[in-house]
């Protein structure tokens, strides 16, 4: 399908700002992805406990659905790129600290469960501002 036929079909497309977010999206969620797997299987091999992965998946789920409601509301009042910048900031910042862990072998259960929600509280900045900064 060449590019015309999709903003045809999809007539977002055809706008700067649309694909900038659409690319953003891409990167934001892939990283997540690509942390919580690393995340997921490092916890698992350290701890031991296969029950301690769901938990770590809880500690990134519970925050970013607690933050939905109040998130959407700031995005009303502040707007909603500063939100997209803090949540993309932290998500970086999670990043680089778990990059650095993992480097020197300390990637334990207290730093799994802070990285956790550090990646949580990232996820429920970015994701309801993400989808109305457009």
């Amino acid at each position: 399908m060449a590019v015309n036929g999709l903003t045809s079909t999809f007539p977002a497309l055809s706008h700067p700002l649309y694909r900038r977010l659409l690319l953003a999206q891409l990167l934001f969620e892939t990283g997540l992805t690509v942390f919580e797997v690393a995340l997921f299987w490092t916890a698992a091999r350290s701890v031991g406990a296969h029950a301690f992965v769901g938990a770590l998946f809880a500690l990134i789920v519970l925050p970013a659905s607690l933050m939905a409601v109040p998130c959407g509301l700031a995005a009303d009042r502040i707007g909603p790129r500063a939100l997209v910048v803090a949540g993309g900031t932290l998500a970086a910042v999670t990043g680089l600290v778990a990059a650095g862990l993992a480097a020197g072998g300390r990637v334990d259960a207290p730093a799994a469960v802070l990285l956790a929600v550090g990646a949580g509280v990232a996820l429920g900045l970015w994701s309801v501002p993400s989808q109305v900064v457009a």
